[in-house]
C-alpha cells in the first residue's frame, strides 16, 4: 500500500499539476484559443502529441532533437497556426550520479548537441510559425552539488549570447533533478536556496523555469508492506521490485522502518520481496529484528515508486491511501485479478 501523508500545500500543487495535464479538455479550436500554462517534455513525441500540443496552444514545447523540430515544422504549415518552442540543448556535463539518472553528458540521449544547434535556428529562422520562446537544459537527477547546475547555466548563457534573433529570448528552463533527503544525515540542496543561487547566475531580462517535481513530492509518500515470512537473517515481505524498482534499478538506499517503534538490533537482516529475482530486495543491512506478521514502510516513496509499478511476475499493484489533517482515504484501489486481465482480447 502506498500512503502519502501531504501538507495540504503540496497535494494542492500536485493535484493542479495532474488536472491540467491529464484532465484538461479538449483543445480549443477557435481562432484565438486560450494558451495552456502547459509545457511538453517528452524526448520522443509522436506526431499525433505534437499536433494536440500544437492545436492546443501550450505555453511551448521542449524540443529535443533536430528531426523533431523538422516535424513541427511540417505540422505547423498542414494546420496554418503558430507554436511557441524552447530549445532543449545538451551541455554536455557529467555529473555525479547513478549512470541511469544522468541526463546532461555527451554520450545521453536527451537534447539537442550543440552542432547541431545553429541548424535548428537556420530552421527557425526560416519558418515564420515557429516562434523560439526560451532554451532548457536538463543534467539528470539526484543532484546535490550546485556546482554541475553553474556549469550547465553558464553553458546556456554563452548560448544565449551567441543567438542572432529578431526577438530575445523570455526563458530559460533549467530542469530540476535535485536530491532529496532519504536519511536526516544527508546533505541536499533545497528548492529555496536553488533558486537564489540559479537567479543570481542569470540576468533579470531572462524569466527562470524550474521543474522541482521529485524534490516536492518524493518525501511525501511510503510503501507500507508486511512481512510474510522470516527465514535465518532474511525478512520477506509482501512488497516486490514490481512494487517499488530503485533499488534493483538503481542501487537506491530508502529509509526502511518498522511500524511499532523498537531499538536496533546488533543483527544485520536482508527485507526482500517475493518475486523470482536475486534484484527483489530493498535493504541488506536492516537493524531492526522482526516477526512475521510486522510491518514496515519505505521512506521516500513519493515519487518513482508507484508511478515505475508493473505487473511483472503476475503481481498486483497495491492501492494507494492519502492521509490529510489525520485523516486517511483511498485515492486508488487495490488492482484485482479482474482488472490485471481486463485488457487482454480474442483469447476466447
Amino acid at each position: 500500500c502506498f500512503v502519502f501523508p501531504t501538507p495540504e500545500k503540496t497535494i494542492l500543487f500536485v493535484s493542479a499539476f495532474i488536472y491540467n495535464t491529464l484532465l484538461s479538455s479538449p483543445p480549443d479550436t477557435t481562432s484565438n484559443p486560450k494558451p495552456l500554462e502547459l509545457m511538453s517534455f517528452k524526448i520522443c513525441k509522436l506526431f499525433d502529441d505534437l499536433t494536440y500540443a500544437i492545436k492546443s496552444n501550450i505555453k511551448s514545447i521542449n524540443v529535443e532533437s533536430l528531426s523533431e523540430l523538422k516535424l513541427i515544422s511540417k505540422i505547423v504549415d498542414e494546420l496554418n497556426t503558430s507554436v511557441n518552442i524552447a530549445i532543449r540543448l545538451n551541455p554536455e556535463i557529467k555529473s555525479k550520479t547513478h549512470p541511469y539518472l544522468e541526463t546532461g553528458s555527451s554520450e545521453s540521449k536527451f537534447g539537442i548537441a550543440k552542432s547541431d544547434f545553429a541548424k535548428c535556428i537556420k530552421i527557425i529562422k526560416k519558418q515564420n510559425k515557429i516562434n523560439l520562446k526560451g532554451l532548457a537544459f536538463h543534467i539528470g537527477s539526484e543532484i546535490n552539488d550546485f556546482s554541475y547546475f553553474k556549469r550547465a547555466i553558464n553553458f546556456m548563457l554563452d548560448q544565449i549570447k551567441s543567438l542572432d534573433m529578431n526577438k530575445p529570448i523570455e526563458f530559460l528552463d533549467v530542469g530540476g533533478g535535485l536530491a532529496i533527503k532519504y536519511f536526516d544525515n544527508d546533505k541536499t540542496l533545497s528548492i529555496k536556496e536553488f533558486v537564489k543561487k540559479v537567479r543570481r547566475l542569470v540576468p533579470n531580462d531572462i524569466n527562470l523555469i524550474f521543474e522541482p517535481g521529485k524534490s516536492i513530492i518524493g518525501n511525501a509518500g511510503y510503501l507500507m508492506s508486511k512481512v510474510l515470512y522470516k527465514k535465518k537473517n532474511i525478512l520477506i515481505v509482501d512488497a516486490g521490485m514490481n512494487d517499488h524498482i530503485r533499488t534493483p534499478l538503481y542501487g537506491a538506499k530508502h529509509n526502511i522502518l518498522p511500524i511499532r517503534k523498537q531499538n536496533k538490533s546488533k543483527n544485520k537482516f536482508t527485507v526482500a520481496g517475493p518475486i523470482c529475482e536475486s534484484a527483489d530486495y530493498f535493504d541488506k543491512n536492516f537493524r531492526y529484528s522482526l516477526d512475521e506478521g510486522d510491518l514496515v514502510v519505505i521512506g521516500s516513496s513519493g515519487a518513482y515508486g508507484f508511478s515505475m509499478s508493473s505487473n511483472y511476475n503476475a503481481r498486483l499493484k497495491p492501492p494507494e491511501v492519502l492521509i490529510s489533517n489525520k485523516k486517511m482515504k483511498l485515492i486508488r484501489k487495490r488492482e484485482t485479478f479482474d482488472d490485471y486481465i481486463s485488457e487482454e482480447t480474442g483469447l476466447e
